[in-house]
């Protein structure tokens, strides 16, 4: 049986298809954790971390009866949908980004009024914008002059945008995703969900950086 036929059943309610389910995708997901350049560049691919990185991913497939798999079976339906291998990365990059910032913490939002974090802040928090390729597309988005530095872009997406934010950036500018490829990975209604979604953090970059400069 194929593993969207398997899926359909999980999502129909069938144990047997969700048991057979798991012991598809759970080599999958061990061999995707493994060889992520997330855990692997800080060292964290060993048995243990791809083991949390493993529970947490099977863990939001059974949620809420399914949820996310039903949404995964709703963009077959698309112009152009992903491929369920495509798919699973995406919940698996998802997953190891959580995890990391279980670990390590993330950057705290800037309170309009309130202390901006301190440069030890800023310099230790993981799932920081790193990507030369990902802030600089946005700046051309954005029409940037030459004097804008692209460093303040990326500072301000790391105080100011959640992880789901930022990983939505990270898919559309250095991923080159596609709307549909984004809902999927962060779990989104459908793929206007995602336009919207990026069109919204566009339009706060640009009243940050154009609109307030004029």
């Amino acid at each position: 049986m194929d593993t969207d036929r398997l899926i359909e059943r999980t999502v129909e309610g069938e144990l047997e298809a969700w048991q057979q389910l798991l012991a598809r995708v759970s080599p999958q997901i061990q061999q995707i954790a493994g060889a992520h350049a997330g855990l692997r560049t800080r060292g964290l691919n060993m048995p243990e971390e791809v083991a949390e990185v493993m529970t947490a991913v099977l863990s939001r497939l059974a949620k809420d009866h399914h949820r996310n798999l039903t949404r995964y079976l709703a963009q077959r339906s698309l112009a152009k949908p992903q491929s369920f291998d495509s798919w699973l990365y995406g919940t698996v990059d998802f997953a190891i980004r959580e995890h990391l910032r279980a670990k390590f913490g993330r950057a705290p939002v800037e309170v309009s009024g309130g202390p901006r974090p301190s440069k030890r802040q800023l310099n230790t928090q993981a799932e920081r914008v790193e990507d030369d390729r990902l802030h600089a597309s946005v700046g051309k988005t954005l029409a940037m002059t030459e004097q804008l530095e692209l460093a303040k872009i990326a500072e301000f997406m790391n105080t100011s945008f959640s992880p789901e934010e930022l990983h939505a950036m990270r898919l559309h500018y250095a991923s080159d995703q596609g709307p549909s490829e984004i809902a999927a990975a962060l779990g989104l209604a459908d793929a206007d969900a995602a336009t919207k979604l990026i069109r919204r953090l566009n339009a706060r970059l640009r009243h940050h950086f154009v609109d307030r400069a004029k």
